[in-house]
């Protein structure tokens, strides 16, 4: 009798410890989401029944899927509205490079400054744009196209297009790669937040990575 009150018990523990469900996040193109990866492999380490949905895309996409509901949290590189959003900061910040052909005659340089830039094409993440077009120094560059996924901006590069401003890490110039990224001086950062909106009612899987991402301020490696 008491081994079987013992086996129901057991049984009723493992219910409730028994969590499943989704989390959906969209994030822009970071080497800072390596904190929600982060997060993401703990939890389901724990919990294997749990899945995460991921969507990339920049600000204007991702805030209107949040708005929207299709997604719970999004990672964005803009200023966060504390009246309609909480939000958590990641430690990290994202450092901003030229990504060029190993072959061209900046290549040459160990470091970028806009006015190298004068008179050539230039690509932008679309979700800077408002940044370019309030700055007298960036606004006078030769802006030929715009990305919101850095792969392909990537691809306009190496067939020609242009030089790409874009987040360093994130294209891989080692080896055979055809390109080479170069950091952009003076320094430009900018900082990730994760979103979700205010007075939501979250799944205790939402909330557990939350709380995850919350406590994880490991430098990433």
């Amino acid at each position: 009798m008491v081994r079987l009150m013992q086996m129901t018990e057991e049984e009723i523990s493992q219910i409730k410890n028994h969590i499943s469900g989704s989390v959906r996040i969209g994030a822009g193109e970071s080497w800072s989401f390596h904190y929600l990866s982060r997060a993401a492999a703990s939890i389901a380490a724990e919990h294997p029944d749990i899945r995460f949905h991921i969507t990339s895309g920049d600000t204007q996409d991702l805030m209107d899927e949040l708005n929207n509901g299709l997604i719970d949290f999004a990672v964005i590189f803009t200023n966060v509205d504390h009246t309609l959003y909480q939000s958590i900061e990641l430690p990290a910040e994202d450092s901003f490079g030229l990504l060029m052909p190993k072959d061209c005659p900046l290549a040459e340089k160990s470091e970028i400054r806009l006015s190298d830039l004068k008179g050539l094409p230039v690509i932008i993440s679309r979700a800077a744009v408002p940044y370019y077009t309030g700055s007298e120094e960036l606004s006078s560059l030769n802006i030929v196209a715009t990305y919101n996924l850095i792969y392909n901006a990537s691809l306009l590069v190496e067939d020609g297009l242009g030089y790409a401003i874009c987040f360093d890490k994130l294209i891989n110039t080692t080896g055979d790669s055809p390109l080479c990224m170069r950091p952009i001086v003076p320094t430009m950062k900018s900082t990730g937040y994760l979103i979700w909106k205010k007075y939501q009612v979250f799944s205790p899987v939402v909330q557990m990575f939350i709380d995850r991402v919350r406590e994880d301020n490991r430098p990433l490696g």
